[in-house]
């Protein structure tokens, strides 16, 4: 499953760590270091926050610029009634159908 970019708790931005028993890894808040789990996006301690999805087939129709420095495409996109961009590795970004 894929997921905004944006932690449910404080706002900060997401990161993957291949971490511990966790055999798929978690993903980590950079700001306040609230962990989730990869496949369903649960917060992994009792407060019960979970990252919104991000629906890629809903996207296609979406404004894509393409990162110049990096091997990425920047998709531009409604998500929840604002304007999100999303940075997606460019054959990721061809698989799912954006030129």
């Amino acid at each position: 499953m894929t997921f905004i970019n944006r932690c449910p708790y404080c706002g900060g931005k997401l990161y993957y760590e291949r971490a511990g028993y966790w055999v798929e890894g978690i993903i980590v808040c950079s700001r306040c270091d609230m962990d989730f789990c990869c496949v369903h996006g649960k917060e992994h301690g009792r407060k019960g926050y979970y990252l919104t999805p991000c629906d890629f087939q809903a996207q296609i129709n979406s404004k894509v610029e393409v990162a110049a420095s990096e091997p990425t495409k920047i998709i531009s996109t409604k998500v929840l009634g604002k304007v999100q961009k999303i940075s997606i590795k460019n054959d990721h970004a061809q698989a799912l159908g954006f030129q």
